[in-house]
């Protein structure tokens, strides 16, 4: 045992062990003398996403220093070319009582042209032969397929709840083989439905307590949540890095706080309006400040409010205020097993991995 949870790998992980001594010399982490490789490749995978390839913005989204190695960007090379990268975001992970690190994986993505030759799983492999739980959260058909097969296990995660301001956005987002066009018109047909399911928070109120503020002023109001199943620990250091954001790259993130001590940590985009966090104790308290949400949301011009639910209590608050539940729970898993195995569901919130990153 290491660190009081985590099994050393046994003959059932042996693979790991192999796949990590094959990926010595191969995988290695994003630094300085990587810069030009890596901005190659990023420029080839993602083409429209400028921040994907630059040094600055992967420090910061992997929680890495100003300089040196960044451990949480893991680079496959080859010949002097990044033909592949997984992201590992550095997270303090909170069971039964006491903390462990762990990592979130993330990005992960091989070249087209060099894929069926295992690099992700020697991507992987490097991260998992580290000392901490390695965490997903619902991987791709693939990722899924990679991930099980080198011992990663399932955990129920929350429900993710949306309350679609703009239909058209919605009927995108199920159906994205639909023409634009033909998108526009269904979502004028059913618009009026649409602002049907939030009537309820349209009428509320402005001056019922609840006031757009500065994320800090939420910390210690969303600190007084005590959650029993595992979660990753939202320390100073996770909201400052968090909630700061990343001048030219990623906004400042806000708040919403009510006299009688309900918070949210959000941000608004021109598509979705991310609610991060919440708290709320009761389905009045619910109402005033996804009223003042959705105030806000129609100001910043976003088109669906996303937020996740943990307990069946805010499940139903939200389906009250009009939010539709997705049928599927997320997935999170995780490695090694023996590290939560008691455990069959995990508290998660939007930020805690790399949503809308």
């Amino acid at each position: 045992m290491y660190n009081g949870i985590l099994s050393e790998p046994n003959a059932e992980n042996s693979r790991i062990d192999h796949l990590a001594d094959e990926a010595q010399g191969i995988v290695i982490p994003f630094c300085e003398e990587l810069y030009g490789a890596h901005q190659a490749f990023a420029q080839k995978m993602w083409p429209s996403k400028r921040r994907r390839r630059e040094p600055a913005y992967n420090r910061w989204k992997f929680r890495g220093k100003a300089s040196g190695p960044v451990d949480g960007l893991l680079l496959a090379v080859v010949n002097g070319e990044v033909v592949g990268q997984l992201g590992v975001i550095p997270v303090s992970l909170r069971i039964d009582g006491q903390d462990y690190p762990a990592q979130w994986a993330c990005d992960l993505m091989v070249d087209p042209l060099l894929r069926r030759r295992k690099l992700g799983s020697l991507l992987f492999s490097a991260a998992m032969k580290r000392k901490m739980i390695t965490l997903g959260s619902d991987p791709s058909e693939k990722a899924d397929l990679t991930m099980t097969h080198l011992g990663f296990r399932p955990l129920k995660g929350p429900v993710k709840m949306i309350l679609p301001i703009n239909a058209a956005h919605v009927l995108r987002w199920k159906l994205p083989q639909l023409p634009d066009s033909l998108a526009d018109a269904l979502g004028r047909c059913l618009q009026p439905l649409i602002r049907l399911r939030s009537f309820r928070l349209a009428q509320t109120q402005a001056t019922d307590g609840v006031r757009l503020a500065k994320w800090h002023e939420a910390v210690p109001l969303l600190r007084k949540r005590f959650i029993r199943i595992p979660h990753v620990v939202h320390d100073d250091a996770f909201y400052e890095w968090r909630c700061s954001g990343l001048t030219g790259y990623s906004s400042q993130l806000d708040a919403f706080i009510s006299d009688s001590g309900s918070a949210a940590i959000v941000e608004g985009s021109p598509s979705y309006y991310y609610v991060y966090e919440w708290l709320a104790k009761d389905l009045s308290e619910s109402r005033s400040l996804f009223g003042a949400i959705l105030r806000h949301a129609r100001i910043q011009k976003s088109q669906t409010i996303m937020v996740f639910a943990n307990t069946n209590d805010e499940v139903e608050q939200l389906k009250h205020l009009g939010f539709l539940a997705m049928r599927t729970p997320v997935k999170v898993i995780y490695y090694p097993s023996g590290s939560m195995d008691k455990h069959a569901n995990f508290h998660y919130t939007i930020y805690d991995s790399d949503g809308n990153l």
